[in-house]
């Protein structure tokens, strides 16, 4: 495979996955997520303002949905 090839390849693999993660980040609902989280677990780590505890919920979020999307677009 030709350089410029896989460059295209993975540059198009890149937007599938921005393109999911943003999906998936609109349809996100606070509500329905804390269902699965325990928020007084990211209070008893010491976070003391909501927007703390929405930054670190949203980064969980993003993280274990990044694995997911990634084998599904990359591989």
């Amino acid at each position: 495979m030709e350089t410029k090839e896989l460059e295209a390849l993975i540059a198009k693999c890149l937007q599938d996955f921005y393109k999911h993660r943003l999906d998936k980040l609109e349809k996100l609902q606070l509500k329905t997520f804390l269902k699965r989280k325990n928020p007084y677990l990211f209070r008893a780590m010491g976070m003391q303002k909501a927007s703390d505890i929405i930054e670190r919920v949203l980064e969980s979020f993003i993280s274990s949905s990044d694995e997911t999307i990634f084998g599904t677009v990359f591989l």
